[in-house]
């Protein structure tokens, strides 16, 4: 008998282990561990387990709402934080908590009135006071914040999350000494919380104090080994510093954390590309993509050194273009038109010699009535010893059908004329943007101008650059030479990504528009680029010249790709008369300088044909003199609910 007891026991000890080692409790405490941890998969798993021993598990309850609050599910934290207020109706942490799930879903109204029931109940709840701060922030109302936030600090001087998001706060202000006193305040109260530490670190990588950056990234990872936070920053912080094997020892790090990371890929394979290891680099690009298919942002850094680095003739060239030859076909098939060409226009530029793409972009400006160019397509492919029966027959036909156009019966060699783009230059400024993908900024904005390739009246000067503050991008716009220029910032999160360009003039560094788009699902990078390069399109006025004239009739240099059409009347005005203007864009002129006016009357792809009439008794109208169409301008952004970056930053303060 005590030996089948014995027996008995041995069998049932690992089950009645399991049991102890699975109770709700200690599933919460594990939950909770790997909340801190910023495990969140983990954390919601742990949870879980805990709510399927207790579904009413209060703390739970609380736990799961906050991991899918961090995921940014906002939809399935609401669910959670629905069961835990039936749970815990007056209890004003749940209230509060519950308050930043409708914020994060844009119920601003119902996100108030939770914080104000959570201080109502308690007077002194900090996390009641810090929503109705975040509520502030998120709707950009910067000094309320700070109110708030020092009405938390005053009832409890150590609060932690106070202190740092004061600390933000001033830094979005521009008042960087109040920002390091409330964070070397938090780091005084609390030397041993690594979050504070990865703050600080994140805040001094902002400022290019790389050094203090990477010391307190040390001290996170001190505190909390394998923090991949704390090393993805430690990458970054090596590239700035151009120490690439650092960088990528990091990183090799970071990935025997988790393999399937595409941020640490990416480190690497920057850090590859820059000690001109251009196959390392690649594999590593690849790999990202490989983890992470829908990260547009590689893939426009890997496409960047593909153009610079692979031959034309590489075989690798024509399986990257395929992407956005498949996306053109399908962007067509939804009436996308711009789009599909800037897609197909992205492909052929990687893959020149692609016949049947080539043939379906000429297709599609032929169906748009871009005879002109639909026929230069199929010379070029021509030139590119295509000459079967098909492109040589459509040659034949196309030149034909063209002998009354505009250019022919003019004698003129339209796509050989110099044409008059408005010089635009881009900067982005690196501590505004917030990016999953580390210094991947400029990659983000040399996007962006390819997107603008799309606008014939447009320019980019001097290629994207980055730098430190607007008195650099507008100083430097004016050494340009360029009539406008852009500020580009980015907010990129797990399943959104936001973009936003303010157009200046860089006469005089004025403001002509704040142009945004916020995207969601798949392609949404570039959907956002392409809204806000459109925003920008809108926005630079139209300028030509007049390049023949016969009596009253003549030549400009616009066409149906400027967006023009029969009987639009455009103004003359002495070459070299007419500056940007101010306020709603357009242009400034004496009006001394106005000569006369253009009516079209016939339309190339890029020349029109028109009635020049002269503005005075004497006729002083010159070939060479500008045009002008002095249309009302737009507004080129979106109705969209739009967070400010720093809402984010704050957000993510634990």
């Amino acid at each position: 008998m005590r030996r089948r007891a014995i027996v008995a026991a041995v069998i049932l000890l690992p089950a009645v282990t399991s049991l102890l080692m699975s109770s709700p409790r200690n599933d919460y405490s594990a939950g909770r561990e790997a909340l801190e941890d910023r495990d969140y998969f983990s954390a919601v798993e742990r949870f879980r387990r805990a709510l399927d021993q207790n579904p009413d598990y209060l703390d739970a309850l609380v736990g799961m709402t906050k991991a899918y609050y961090r995921l940014e599910e906002y939809d399935e934290a609401l669910r959670y934080s629905e069961r835990a207020r039936r749970q815990g109706r007056r209890n004003p942490d749940v209230l509060a908590l519950a308050g930043r799930v409708h914020l994060g879903l844009g119920a601003i109204e119902e996100a108030r009135d939770l914080f104000e029931q959570a201080v109502e109940i308690d007077p002194n709840n900090v996390a009641g006071r810090i929503g109705l701060a975040e509520l502030a922030i998120a709707q950009g109302e910067t000094a309320r914040a700070l109110e708030r936030y020092r009405e938390v600090v005053r009832l409890d001087p150590h609060e932690r999350q106070a202190l740092l998001s004061l600390a933000l706060v001033y830094e979005t202000r521009g008042e960087h000494k109040t920002a390091e006193d409330y964070l070397q305040l938090a780091l005084e109260h609390h030397r041993r919380h690594p979050g504070v530490h990865l703050l600080a670190a994140q805040y001094y990588y902002r400022r290019r104090d790389y050094e203090s950056s990477a010391r307190h990234a040390q001290s996170t990872l001190s505190l909390r080994p394998a923090h991949r936070e704390a090393l993805l920053l430690l990458g970054s912080v090596a590239l700035h510093r151009e120490r690439y094997d650092e960088a990528i020892a990091y990183m090799e790090q970071l990935l025997e954390l988790r393999r399937e990371n595409p941020a640490a890929w990416y480190v690497k394979a920057v850090a590859h590309q820059e000690k001109d290891e251009t196959e390392d680099a690649l594999d590593a690009f690849e790999a990202a993509l490989e983890t992470g298919p829908e990260a547009e942002t590689v893939r426009y850094a890997l496409e960047q050194l593909v153009l610079r680095e692979l031959d034309l003739e590489d075989e690798r060239r024509a399986a990257y273009a395929e992407y956005h030859f498949r996306r053109a076909d399908s962007l067509e098939n939804q009436n996308y038109f711009r789009r599909a060409l800037a897609s197909y226009r992205r492909g052929l530029r990687l893959d020149p010699y692609n016949r049947d793409a080539r043939v379906a972009y000429a297709d599609m400006h032929r169906a748009h009535g871009n005879r002109a160019t639909y026929l230069q397509q199929l010379e070029v492919l021509s030139d590119l010893g295509f000459d079967d029966d098909y492109i040589t027959d459509r040659i034949e036909v196309s030149r034909a059908l063209l002998r009354d156009s505009v250019a022919s019966r003019w004698d003129i060699a339209q796509f050989e004329l110099e044409r008059d783009r408005i010089q635009v230059s881009l900067f982005t400024i690196p501590e505004r943007n917030s990016l999953l993908f580390p210094v991947s900024d400029l990659s983000l904005t040399q996007t962006l101008r390819d997107e603008l390739l799309a606008y014939e009246r447009v320019n980019v000067t001097g290629g994207p650059r980055i730098v430190p503050e607007f008195a650099e991008a507008f100083r430097t716009a004016r050494e340009d030479g360029s009539q406008y220029f852009a500020l580009v910032g980015f907010v990129e999160e797990e399943r959104r990504v936001t973009v936003r360009a303010e157009l200046y003039l860089s006469r005089t560094g004025s403001e002509l528009a704040s142009i945004h788009s916020q995207r969601e699902g798949t392609a949404r990078v570039r959907s956002a680029l392409a809204r806000v390069a459109e925003g920008i399109g809108e926005r630079v006025p139209l300028i030509g010249r007049l390049v023949e004239r016969d009596a009253g009739r003549g030549i400009v240099s616009l066409g149906r790709l400027d967006g023009l059409q029969e009987d639009d009347e455009l103004v003359i005005v002495r070459r070299a008369a007419v500056i940007p203007r101010s306020g709603d864009g357009g242009y400034l002129f004496d009006r001394d300088d106005q000569v006369g006016t253009f009516r079209i009357t016939a339309i190339d792809d890029v020349i029109a044909e028109g009635e020049v009439r002269r503005e005075d008794f004497v006729d002083t109208i010159s070939v060479g003199d500008t045009v002008v169409h002095q249309e009302d301008l737009t507004a080129a952004s979106e109705t969209v609910r739009m967070f400010p970056p720093l809402y984010r930053r704050i957000r993510s303060i634990q």
